[in-house]
């Protein structure tokens, strides 16, 4: 039911269901705020009264209690006091959950729990969020929408991602979707042809210690005109772990198998022509993820999945995600996004027709609330 319910929507109605999904989790994370009272000192002696509202990135979020939220570079930042607890993560991969405040050097925090009494140097520290009730308060989201134009071609990208994460697992859900518009003419008569790829991922991951490995369960949804694929589903689970986990740099990566439903047509052409296929697969991923903190900010992630099958040995499925971003304003971006998509298991040699690869390159504004 779920297969049909999707294969059936078409694009205009794909993207209002991106958009209402966007809606829904931005307007999700009004929540209820702290009092004002939190306190950060920069090196260069200013003092900010507000609320901490998190950092991540590199930049810390404090709401000032004079005016809008603002950012700061975490490196700038010597001290940092709050009566309220919070949530830190460390480039080890430990977690600690308690109260912080300032200590007499700077660059350094004092860090009181139930159990514990002890100094963290502030670059230690990659993550820092306040411990919150609710799951609104600790959703992470990423909204980006790039495009590329020439006379003839015409290609737009939307993507959504929201995640979630607390002390001992993190869960995240991105949708992507795709639309390639082509002109051609041919002895004075304009066709155009429209493409459209559809990627949904669903990722939990559950650890112990999160500097060792995780435990991950995967789905996915995927539909893509240029290869073939009417409408794919992936359950699976595997084992993950971070082998870079610090400020400025992560790298992760994953080894699973998973089960694989997906239509294709019959034959090649025939779009009427549906054929239903059961597989089962193993999956390699890889992500990795830079950030340097300056007047202009860059982020670089790269992304990359391999899909071998293990009944039916031969065919293999990949993709490769490559996004560059470059901060312009707060929370506006250029980007340029790649995205190269697979298939062995696509050909057909019989119409000539090459179906094995797929690749969108777009450029364009990038928020990111």
């Amino acid at each position: 039911m779920l297969m049909q319910n999707l294969n059936a929507l078409n694009i205009t109605q794909l993207h209002r269901l991106i958009f209402a999904v966007i809606f829904v989790m931005l307007a999700s994370t009004t929540s209820a705020e702290h009092d004002k009272t939190d306190v950060v000192t920069l090196y260069n002696g200013d003092r900010i009264t507000g609320e901490i509202i998190g950092m991540t990135a590199g930049k810390l979020e404090i709401n000032p209690s004079y005016g809008d939220s603002m950012f700061l570079y975490w490196q700038e930042i010597a001290q940092l006091d709050s009566r309220y607890n919070f949530d830190l993560r460390l480039d080890t991969g430990e977690r600690l959950f308690g109260n912080i405040s300032k200590q007499d050097r700077n660059g350094y925090l004092q860090f009181t729990s139930i159990d514990s009494l002890r100094e963290v140097a502030l670059l230690e520290v990659v993550d820092l969020r306040p411990i919150e009730d609710t799951i609104e308060d600790r959703l992470d989201l990423r909204f980006d929408t790039t495009f590329y134009a020439d006379p003839t071609t015409r290609t737009t990208s939307l993507t959504a991602e929201a995640a979630y994460e607390s002390a001992g697992n993190r869960s995240s859900i991105k949708a992507i979707t795709r639309n390639n518009f082509r002109e051609t003419t041919d002895e004075g008569v304009t066709n155009t042809d429209t493409e459209t790829s559809i990627n949904i991922d669903l990722q939990h991951q559950r650890w112990t210690n999160r500097a060792k490995i995780y435990r991950l369960v995967t789905s996915n949804y995927s539909a893509n005109d240029a290869l073939g694929n009417e409408g794919r589903v992936t359950i699976g689970a595997g084992l993950g772990r971070y082998f870079i986990d610090r400020a400025g740099s992560q790298l992760s990566g994953a080894l699973g198998a998973q089960v694989v439903n997906e239509k294709r047509p019959s034959e090649m052409g025939e779009t009427d022509s549906v054929s239903s296929n059961q597989e089962v697969e193993a999956f390699m991923t890889g992500r990795w993820h830079l950030y340097r903190f300056s007047n202009l900010d860059m982020d670089i992630l790269l992304e990359a999945n391999i899909y071998p099958s293990l009944s039916d040995i031969g065919r293999n499925r990949g993709n490769i995600q490559l996004n560059l971003d470059w901060e312009l304003f707060d929370d506006l971006y250029w980007t340029v996004q790649l995205w190269t998509e697979v298939d062995s298991g696509a050909d057909d040699d019989a119409n000539s027709i090459d179906r094995s690869f797929d690749y969108t390159v777009t450029t364009g504004i990038s928020w990111r609330p």
